[in-house]
């Protein structure tokens, strides 16, 4: 195998676990060590964020 180490961003979503059990077959190719770093859609977050502020926001002025 060219590399011991990889760095795997995922989302948790059902998408990306299918790319966990890849990475579980990379294994036997000889890999040592997976880094898992956790990545969100900050967009979409973010619009969750704005619409809970303005609904809080009219609750209040009411």
């Amino acid at each position: 195998m060219i590399c011991e180490r990889i760095l795997l961003a995922t989302d948790f979503s059902k998408r990306a676990n299918s790319l966990i059990d890849t990475v579980k077959k990379l294994k036997l190719t000889g890999l040592k060590e997976v880094v898992l770093i956790h990545v969100i859609n900050i967009e979409r977050h973010y619009r969750c964020i704005v619409k809970k502020y303005r609904f809080t926001n009219s609750i209040k002025s009411n």
